[in-house]
């Protein structure tokens, strides 16, 4: 029965689609072991829910819409995305999905799952504002005077208790990374700079939250890279500082990418490049193309 598949009975399907569901995962685990409904958390407010992992294939259903970041963080967590229609679900499906698993290769992981939460840690919106208002004042902070003692201070002045809630200590680094990046020339960010200050706060968020507090970081920062470096183009820096620097050739943007990418690795922070190539493409009817005749080569040939 359907029933007796751990988890199936939450898919919501029909009763003959849940039939054939049935027969497919009870085909495909005399070969492989099949997981369903499985819940993967990125950090304390952000989860990931992948239908049915079978090896290193991620089988996401079609009867509602999959997101770019969730399709992006499947893909980081080391999982080939799938869309699954019920009305594919026949024999010769299930033999072609038995050779395609057969032929995949692993994929690297890029963010790191961390323990399951009861409930997602969901930020009061009434504390946006302020986390934003303390992020600049941290910013404010030279490199070598980040502490533990310094930041907290600073923080709980504005947000008492902050430095008990994950989330809203995850949001305040990076948007005090976002305050505090300066530029070494004009087309090109202080990445090394950057990635020191990150290292020194994801210290603090060890100290705050344990081994998991860093992990979150790292998590989003990896997530939003392909966004970071689409805004360098389009906003010369983040929303909370834009016009740092100006990107007005392929050099400058092939500078950018891969100081971003050496430098951040040292902080378990990734730029997967045909992300950001989609990243950029999806965007480049709002960049001025005439000016940027570059962009449209680099769309048409990723060559980084």
């Amino acid at each position: 029965m359907v029933k007796n598949i751990r988890g199936l009975s939450k898919l919501n399907w029909t009763v003959e689609q849940a039939k054939v569901l049935e027969e497919f995962i009870n085909r495909l685990k005399e070969d492989y072991e099949v997981h369903v409904r499985k819940t993967f958390w990125i950090t304390t407010s952000f989860n990931i829910k992948v239908d049915i992992i079978i090896g290193t294939a991620a089988f996401c259903f079609t009867n509602y819409k999959i997101g770019k970041l969730k399709k992006r963080a499947i893909k980081y967590l080391g999982y080939h995305c799938f869309m699954l229609d019920p009305l594919q679900l026949n024999s010769e499906f299930i033999e072609k999905t038995k050779g395609l698993i057969r032929n995949l290769k692993q994929m690297p992981s890029k963010i790191t799952p961390i323990s399951e939460r009861k409930a997602p840690e969901k930020l009061p919106l009434y504390l946006e504002d302020r986390i934003i208002e303390a992020a600049a004042e941290t910013a404010k902070l030279p490199n070598q005077d980040i502490n533990a003692e310094i930041v907290t201070k600073i923080v709980e002045k504005k947000i008492p208790q902050i430095t008990k809630m994950h989330s809203a200590m995850d949001k305040l680094v990076l948007t005090d990374l976002g305050f505090s990046l300066v530029s070494i020339n004009q087309n090109t960010l202080d990445y090394k700079r950057a990635s020191e200050r990150l290292c020194k706060m994801m210290n603090i968020m060890e100290n705050l939250f344990g081994t998991e507090g860093p992990i979150t970081v790292s998590n989003l920062f990896t997530l939003s890279a392909p966004n970071f470096i689409k805004n360098l183009l389009v906003l010369g820096g983040p929303h909370v500082k834009p016009g740092i620097i100006k990107v007005k050739s392929y050099v400058d943007f092939l500078e950018n990418v891969q100081t971003f990418t050496e430098e951040m690795q040292k902080c378990n922070v990734f730029l997967d490049l045909d992300e950001l190539k989609d990243e950029i493409c999806s965007f480049r009817n709002r960049i001025i193309l005439e000016k940027n005749d570059w962009i449209k080569n680099f769309c048409l040939k990723f060559t980084v």
